[in-house]
């Protein structure tokens, strides 16, 4: 696969109604979405992210890993815009520094970093709009995520290119500012699918490692859609 595109369709043809991601609700439920479930939610998202924003636009997202964490990128991604992931354990005034120099136009939060939704828009003159992942009606503050989904549910047929613009990625800092490192859908999907690690098709994949970070990306989300 050269596309995250690719890798989703592809997926969804051959496990469609299979469960793709089981997270906790609450304390004692498990909560289950398929793939076809994952693809339409992702286009949904696509189609939201369209509406607001002009193609190649770049969206930062944070929080915990979650679905909806995987759907914002998913979506992102694929409507030809540029998924900007961060640091959830950021200190708020890093993370906007972070959303400001990425030129993100748009954040997606959960309820983890309210601090940041509280001070981003005043810190960032570039950013139009927040969305919150945990919030269920619209206001004047934020954009619902679950809202958008609903509104804008629906197919999308934008095919991103492999040498399109997908990713950008900050480095720790460990050695100065931190740095975006710029990828391609080729580089992530290419990374993802290339190496056979001879796991089976429908392991069940446990995904401890924080969801910003390019080797969790590549390799527990994408691969792990890859093979089922």
């Amino acid at each position: 696969c050269s596309t995250i595109r690719e890798i989703l369709v592809g997926a969804e043809e051959a496990y469609g109604p299979l469960d793709a991601i089981r997270f906790k609700e609450g304390k004692d439920r498990i909560a289950v979405r398929s793939y076809s479930r994952l693809h339409k939610d992702s286009e949904s998202f696509s189609r939201a992210i369209r509406s607001l924003l002009e193609k190649g636009s770049h969206v930062a997202v944070t929080g915990m890993t979650s679905y909806a964490w995987i759907v914002t990128y998913l979506g992102t991604v694929n409507a030809g815009n540029v998924a900007v992931p961060l640091d959830v354990s950021l200190p708020a005034q890093e993370l906007c520094e972070l959303v400001d120099r990425s030129d993100a136009e748009a954040l997606v939060l959960d309820e983890v970093r309210s601090d940041v939704a509280a001070m981003v828009k005043a810190r960032c003159p570039k950013l139009k709009y927040l969305i919150l992942m945990h919030q269920e009606e619209d206001d004047e503050a934020a954009l619902s995520f679950n809202r958008l989904l609903e509104k804008y549910e629906g197919s999308s047929d934008y095919e991103p290119s492999p040498e399109e613009l997908c990713t950008i990625m900050f480095t720790s800092g460990t050695t100065g500012k931190s740095k975006g490192v710029m990828l391609t859908h080729r580089n992530l999907a290419e990374n993802a699918t290339c190496l056979d690690m001879r796991i089976p098709s429908r392991t069940v994949l446990l995904s401890v490692l924080p969801i910003h970070h390019a080797y969790c990306l590549s390799m527990d989300v994408l691969k792990g859609i890859s093979l089922g």
